[in-house]
């Protein structure tokens, strides 16, 4: 984000409070838990047949496989999860 996107006095007053916090460095992402894409593994399966598999993935999103992997196999979580409801 720039300073044109939000005006100069709301940039510089965010920066002041991100590095009053000690946010700029080390944001702190424990205490958020990561989402995870809940349907790829589903789409990557859905897609085998036509040559996508988990080293095509790797390549193109430009990851290591061992990342791949681990988006691939997350295990569900308790969180709540967000459904489509047709029509609603």
């Amino acid at each position: 984000m720039s300073a044109d996107a939000v005006g100069e006095a709301l940039y510089r007053n965010g920066m002041a409070t991100l590095t009053r916090l000690g946010w700029r460095r080390d944001e702190p992402t424990a205490e958020y838990p990561t989402e995870w894409p809940a349907l790829l593994a589903e789409a990557v399966k859905l897609a085998e047949p036509r040559g996508l598999t988990e080293q095509a993935l790797a390549a193109r999103l430009r990851l290591p496989l061992s990342e791949v992997r681990e988006l691939l196999s997350h295990v569900q979580d308790d969180r709540p999860q967000l459904r489509l409801i047709p029509g609603g």
